[in-house]
C-alpha cells in the first residue's frame, strides 16, 4: 500500500516511509499538545513534497495528496491561517498557503459570539439531529466529488462533536464508522483532530477502536518542566512502535524527537 509521507523525518522513519493513504487517522490530546500544529506541519510538508519531489524520503513507496484539504465547524480560514501566520515563520506560512484549500460546513451567525453558545441554542431547540445530519450529507458529497487521492483535515472533529449530546456518543461512532469505510472506498485520507475527555473513557475508547490510526498527543510536567509527548498507537497496515517522541514546534514546524536519542546526548 503506497503511504504519504509525513515530511517529519523522525516519524516518516518509524511508519515505513508515511501512513498508508486512504485512512481515518484520530489525533487525540488535551487542548494545547500540539494536535493543530502537527496538522499545519504535515499540511506545509506534503505542499513542498509536492512542488519539490527531491524532499521526498527516499526507498519507500510513497504517494502525495493532490491537494489538501480543511473541513472547518467552527473555524474559518481566515481565522486557520492567522494561527498558521501567529506560530510559524513567514516561509512555512508560505508553504502552508500553497495548495491548501478550505471548506465550511458550519457557519455561525454573525450576531452570536461563539460556536459552543450556537450550538447549545440548537440544541435547546432540537434542531441539532436534523443539523448534524445536513452537515454528514454535506460532507459525504464533498468527499465523493473532492476527497479521492487527498488528504482532508478535519478541524476539527471536537467542534461537530458538540452536535452529539449526552446519551448520543454510540450516533457518534456510528458516523465515525461511517466516515471510516468513506476513507477506505474512495481513497480519501483523513486527519481528525478530537480533543480528549470530551467523551467518557469507554465512549473514547470506542471511538479509538473504530479508527484506522491514532496519533496520541500528551502535555506532561507542570510550567517549569512542561513536555509534550507524540505517539504512535496504531496504523493499519504499519507495525509501529509504542516508543514516545518528544514534541516540539519550532518556526519551522513540529519536531519529533525519540527519547532515546534525547538521553543519548
Amino acid at each position: 500500500m503506497p503511504k504519504i509521507p509525513t515530511g517529519i523525518e523522525s516519524l516518516d522513519l518509524a511508519l515505513g516511509g508515511g501512513i498508508p493513504s486512504g485512512l481515518l487517522v484520530l489525533l487525540v490530546g488535551e487542548s494545547g499538545a500540539g494536535k493543530s500544529e502537527f496538522c499545519y506541519t504535515v499540511t506545509a510538508n506534503v505542499n513542498s513534497m509536492r512542488e519539490d519531489p527531491s524532499l521526498l524520503p527516499a526507498g519507500f513507496d510513497l504517494v502525495l495528496p493532490e491537494r489538501v484539504w480543511y473541513a472547518t465547524f467552527s473555524r474559518s480560514e481566515e481565522g486557520v491561517l492567522s494561527d498558521v501566520r501567529g506560530k510559524f515563520s513567514e516561509d512555512f506560512y508560505n508553504r502552508f498557503t500553497r495548495g491548501t484549500f478550505f471548506r465550511e460546513f458550519l457557519t455561525v451567525p454573525s450576531r452570536l459570539t461563539s460556536f459552543q453558545e450556537w450550538v447549545a441554542g440548537v440544541i435547546s431547540d432540537g434542531g441539532h439531529i436534523k443539523l448534524r445530519r445536513e452537515v454528514f450529507s454535506a460532507l459525504a458529497r464533498f468527499l465523493e466529488r473532492e476527497g479521492p487521492g487527498t488528504m482532508v483535515i478535519f478541524h476539527t472533529l471536537t467542534d461537530f462533536s458538540m452536535l452529539f449530546r449526552k446519551g448520543e456518543e454510540m450516533e457518534f461512532v456510528s458516523f465515525l464508522q461511517s466516515l471510516r469505510e468513506i476513507c477506505r472506498e474512495w481513497n480519501v485520507t483523513v486527519f481528525a483532530i478530537l480533543a480528549s475527555g470530551i467523551f467518557s473513557g469507554d465512549v473514547e475508547a470506542l471511538l479509538i477502536s473504530n479508527a484506522d490510526g491514532v496519533f496520541s498527543f500528551e502535555v506532561q510536567g507542570g510550567e517549569l518542566a512542561r513536555r509534550t509527548m507524540f505517539s504512535c498507537k496504531r496504523m493499519r497496515g504499519t507495525t509501529v512502535s509504542p516508543e514516545p517522541f518528544e514534541l516540539t514546534v519550532t518556526p519551522d514546524g513540529v519536531e519529533l524527537t525519540r527519547l532515546r536519542t534525547l538521553a543519548g546526548r
